[in-house]
């Protein structure tokens, strides 16, 4: 290991002047993009999990309201289900419920953002966990579905 460190120091002593400088000034300009691309990455990467929770709860709370308002208790259930059979862990599907009168149902997710993350988007996140809500009711007057 020493051997290579002498030879990329005899090497790195060898080079002009304006060699060296134009090397320092490679990574000079180098370093932010690479900085700028990965920061544009993460913000991607947020985007997209921001999209997937909402498309999946959005669709979880249509399947279940087809059980409203007879079946309370099975709506929630597929929810949950279809929340989870879609990617989204059991610990971030943080509320599952129904109003007053089990004509409304609601799913809440959250899905915390990696901190490494969030340090390489230079202009931060939104924030830091990503929290979606969807609700769906039934629109008929009957379940659609029948136990």
């Amino acid at each position: 290991m020493d051997s290579m460190r002498g030879v990329a120091n005899r090497r790195l002593r060898r080079l002009s002047f304006r060699a060296r400088l134009a090397l320092i000034a490679l990574a000079v300009i180098l370093v932010p993009i690479e900085l700028l691309a990965h920061g544009r990455l993460a913000r991607e990467y947020y985007d997209l999990n921001v999209d997937i929770l909402q498309l999946t709860a959005n669709s979880a709370v249509t399947v279940g309201a087809r059980y409203l308002p007879a079946h309370p208790h099975a709506a929630v259930r597929e929810a949950n289900a279809y929340a989870e059979r879609h990617g989204i862990a059991r610990a971030e599907i943080v509320f599952t419920g129904l109003s007053a009168d089990n004509r409304v149902l609601t799913i809440r997710l959250e899905r915390k953002v990696p901190r490494y993350m969030a340090l390489l988007v230079l202009g931060g996140l939104p924030a830091r966990d990503i929290n979606v809500t969807a609700s769906a009711t039934l629109t008929m007057r009957r379940s659609v579905v029948q136990l």
